[in-house]
């Protein structure tokens, strides 16, 4: 469903919530794509004072895994699929962990986000790198030219439950020509909520249950983001600079807790965008992009307590590369043809000191990858009818070393190269194709793959061991349905937006952790995996006041492993049902509003035994918008309302009721 959760305050209600077809970039159209396209913004000045994965909650076949309060580690995977077969894009550029997979979700900030585009089961070409699960591609706030010179200034604090501060500025300014956007964000948190602790027995015995604190569950966050456009004939350049430290406890499982492990992430990514609008003819468009990362992940556990041998260890991370993005119209065969050439490296170091404070330097793992792809858009029937195929190869060069001991630096040198062709056809049929009505039907099919991570092929300080031997995963994607838009005059229905799809995917060579000695894991391909769904949407507006939207998902993902144990049980962390609703009363400067996210129940592991099983959840939130005059808002805010005490992930408990207050001053 394409849809537009619309930026405003309280003042008035917004004209145009819910925008079908509005342009993701010059290169694409939402509109026009085959996929369908969920699009979502930060709705208020409150929601953008949480985090990202609060956002995405509320979007249909997202799934977020969370280990505690925001600020704590999340992690998206998008319609029964793992976390790691999601990738997730920053304006174009990847944003991926070549260690585990994907980044958590907790060291994006919100607050410079624009608009965050959700690509289900098939990914545009434009993207380098395409996810077994989709893509999720975040958009921060642009740099657009506007006649004259502009400047706009934000501050923001706000304060809450478990001591939660948040503080930031931003301002964005134009000069004829030349643009730039400046964000700066400091975040911290006590994190010390209440949760049930079942110590370790959850069916066995509710006798030694006990009421405590998390501890040592604290984190403290520096975010800036700095970005620079120029126009000049014939191209746009645009330049970004992204920081992130953050530093934080390590809480263990509930009822193991540990009290003395700390862990430091340092982050800095750049990068730089060409766009010519023009290349050689006013229908011919080119983007170029290069980026370089560096990060550093500083791990301290002086009593082992996370661990199984180091008290102290540090991996470094280097990750760039480049991609060139070309779009040609070819009347003649009303068509448009698209290229798309990137190439992408990861580095990853590992350095281990040891209690006799020794220093351990563990081999580099490199890889590269390399991708090229074509797609062409046929138009048929004056554009009623869209038929998009594409075709991907990508060749990935791995270069590492395989920890053959869990207690040592000992390892063998491995080196393999993996080749790839991934395709997609897609289609899309107008039936109604008005400025205020349209509707139309979809289907795409996709075959995609996936590298295993460095985790999965060559362990880590001890807990997981390398497997070379890995196969890369494989999936077929299917799905199909019908997007319907109306935009209306009446003062009873304003513009409404329904969408229904249905997904069915075939994952082969899945990989999966298994136990395979008292003290560590390994990583095995299982046979295959099947998972199928509904996803329903809807958005509507009744007298230009009362804004609601609701979104459910049904998903049915069964383990089809040849072991007979695992055969045709649930998938863990995968819920059946899904829900999100919201409704958002406008007045003239104050609105308030009332969601609810219900997650049915699940198993936390393969075996779907009663000992990890997660009964459905349901979080009931309320917020109130107040604007005091011209610029200053106040937003309040209670999260999980009845207090249900849940969790996502074992041994991880989430916090229950919570209070948050925002004042922010625009200027």
């Amino acid at each position: 469903m394409l849809f537009f959760k619309q930026s405003h305050t309280a003042e008035e209600p917004p004209d145009d919530i819910i925008i079908l077809g509005t342009s993701v970039s010059t290169s694409e159209s939402f509109e026009r794509s085959t996929s369908p396209v969920e699009v979502i913004t930060p709705a208020t000045g409150g929601t953008e004072a949480t985090s990202l994965p609060q956002l995405l909650s509320a979007a249909a076949g997202i799934h977020i895994n969370r280990q505690g309060v925001n600020g704590s580690p999340s992690y998206a995977s998008v319609r029964g699929g793992n976390y790691n077969q999601l990738v997730i894009y920053v304006n174009g550029i990847p944003f991926a962990d070549p260690l585990y997979g994907q980044m958590s979700l907790d060291t994006l900030p919100i607050g410079s986000i624009k608009r965050v585009e959700i690509y289900k089961g098939s990914t545009p070409l434009r993207f380098g790198m395409a996810g077994m699960g989709g893509v999720i591609n975040i958009v921060t706030e642009d740099n657009d030219q506007s006649n004259g010179e502009t400047a706009k200034n934000s501050i923001k604090a706000g304060y809450g439950s478990f001591n939660t501060i948040h503080s930031s500025f931003k301002r964005h300014a134009t000069y004829e020509n030349f643009s730039y956007l400046l964000y700066i964000a400091r975040d911290s948190s006590d994190a010390d909520f209440t949760y049930i602790n079942d110590n370790g027995t959850p069916i066995l015995n509710d006798d030694d249950d006990s009421i405590d604190k998390r501890l040592n569950n604290d984190y403290t966050s520096y975010n800036t983001n700095i970005s620079g456009s120029y126009t000049f004939t014939p191209c746009r350049l645009t330049i970004t600079n992204s920081f992130l430290y953050k530093e934080n406890g390590l809480p263990g499982l509930n009822n193991n807790s540990a009290l003395e492990s700390r862990f430091e992430t340092f982050r800095n990514t750049s990068s730089a965008n060409l766009f010519f609008d023009h290349v050689l003819s006013s229908s011919n468009q080119l983007t170029i992009n290069g980026y370089y990362s560096y990060r550093s992940d500083r791990l301290s556990d002086p009593l082992n307590e996370i661990g199984l041998n180091a008290a102290k260890q540090e991996g470094i991370f280097h990750t760039y590369g480049a991609s060139a993005f070309q779009e040609m119209l070819i009347a003649e065969l009303q068509s448009t043809l698209t290229l798309s050439a990137s190439y992408n490296n990861d580095t990853y170091t590992k350095i281990v000191h040891n209690l006799s404070n020794s220093e351990e330097l563990f081999p580099k793992q490199y890889r590269d990858t390399y991708n090229i792809g074509i797609e062409n858009e046929f138009s048929f029937f004056s554009d009623h009818l869209l038929v998009t195929p594409n075709l991907r190869y990508i060749v990935t060069h791995d270069d590492f070393a395989i920890q053959s001991d869990p207690f040592t630096s000992n390892s063998t040198t491995d080196e393999k190269f993996s080749r790839s062709l991934q395709w997609k056809a897609g289609s899309r049929l107008f039936i109604i194709k008005h400025n205020r009505q349209r509707l139309s039907l979809f289907m795409n099919i996709a075959r995609t793959s996936r590298r295993p991570s460095f985790i999965e092929l060559f362990g880590n300080d001890g807990g997981v061991l390398g497997n070379p031997d890995l196969k890369d995963e494989t999936a077929l994607n299917r799905e199909a349905g019908a997007e319907f838009y109306i935009e209306t005059k009446s003062r009873f229905v304003n513009n409404t937006s329904i969408s229904y799809t249905y997904f069915y995917t075939d994952v082969n060579d899945a990989i999966l952790f298994v136990q395979n000695s008292q003290n560590t894991m390994l990583a095995h391909n299982i046979s295959r995996s099947k998972i199928d769904g509904h996803e329903f949407s809807i958005q509507t507006r009744l007298l230009r006041r009362l804004q609601l939207g609701a979104n459910y998902t049904f998903q049915s993902a069964i383990d089809k492993s040849s072991i007979p144990y695992y055969r045709n049980n649930y998938l863990p962390h995968r819920p059946v049902h899904e829900f999100f609703g919201s409704a958002r009363l406008i007045f003239h400067k104050i609105s308030a509003e009332y969601s609810i996210e219900a997650i049915g129940s699940n198993y936390l592991d393969r075996a779907n035994s009663d000992f990890y099983f997660i009964k459905s959840r349901y979080y009931h939130n309320l917020l109130s918008e107040v604007v005091l005059f011209t610029g200053l808002t106040i937003t309040l805010e209670a999260r999980n309302i009845l207090d249900e005490m849940s969790r996502d992930k074992i041994g991880y408990p989430l916090p229950g009721r919570a209070f948050y207050s925002t004042v922010e001053y625009k200027f």
